[in-house]
């Protein structure tokens, strides 16, 4: 999903309203809480020794398409393994412009709970992020 406040943006872009600059590159992240569909805050990253987001390079190379419409992670994403167990399990997934901090500006959850096991990996398939924006235009 797309938040409200970047759907906001680029839809103010689109039209004149507004400026909006496309990141080079887009950070994969991931959550352990759910991210609010608002302003794309409330995401809390694992505390992982380990853990880092998954930078995107944002080229053609890297995004295609799917029989859907959706833009599509065109390789699998890999991240490190976890150093140590933790408690809480990763549950979100989002897409940020700051390799740390800043905001999602697409989110979503995992389809199953993932648990943080010291040596696990969490690999996306290629395929796997799905991007879309529903229509919700009314006259």
């Amino acid at each position: 999903m797309i938040t409200k406040e970047h759907a906001t943006e680029t839809l103010q872009m689109e039209f004149g309203k507004g400026s909006y600059a496309i990141p080079d590159v887009h950070y994969l992240g991931l959550s352990t809480s759910a991210i609010s569909e608002d302003t794309g805050t409330g995401f809390t990253e694992p505390a992982d020794a380990n853990y880092s987001r998954k930078a995107l390079t944002n080229v053609a190379a890297t995004w295609t398409t799917n029989s859907a419409g959706e833009v599509v992670n065109a390789a699998s994403l890999e991240f490190a393994a976890f150093a140590a167990n933790a408690n809480t399990p990763i549950t979100h997934w989002f897409l940020s412009s700051s390799a740390t901090g800043g905001k999602a500006l697409y989110y979503g959850a995992l389809t199953t709970a993932y648990p943080i096991i010291q040596g696990s990996k969490i690999v996306v398939a290629a395929g796997g992020l799905q991007l879309c924006r529903t229509n919700q235009a009314t006259v």
